[in-house]
């Protein structure tokens, strides 16, 4: 299994957790769904989000989906989607602290 993680809002979470297909949020905003690999993540979190309250981190099945993988670093590449994301596909949702707390002690 290809495993990519994206940080979310717990409300943009909420508002369409029950849809088939989620992260129009994030096409809606950016025209693709950012999403990174467990080394990335880190660095992602570090830059783009100082506040971890209310974030969730979504752990998507890339294995069946088209990726994009961008090099917007030299030392890392980051999978970007850029369609909607089957819900099938989400294999957990964690809070952005206990998942920090799991993988980057």
């Amino acid at each position: 299994m290809i495993k990519t993680y994206l940080v979310v809002d717990a409300a943009d979470w909420t508002a369409e957790k029950n849809n088939d297909k989620i992260c129009l949020f994030e096409i809606q905003k950016y025209g693709f769904i950012h999403s990174s690999t467990l080394p990335g993540l880190k660095k992602i979190i570090n830059r783009f989000i100082p506040n971890i309250d209310n974030k969730l981190v979504l752990c998507i099945n890339a294995q069946k989906k088209d990726i994009s993988w961008e090099d917007k670093d030299t030392e890392h590449l980051y999978p970007h989607f850029y369609g909607l994301i089957n819900k099938e596909d989400i294999v957990a949702v964690t809070t952005l602290k206990d998942f920090m707390e799991r993988n980057f002690k």
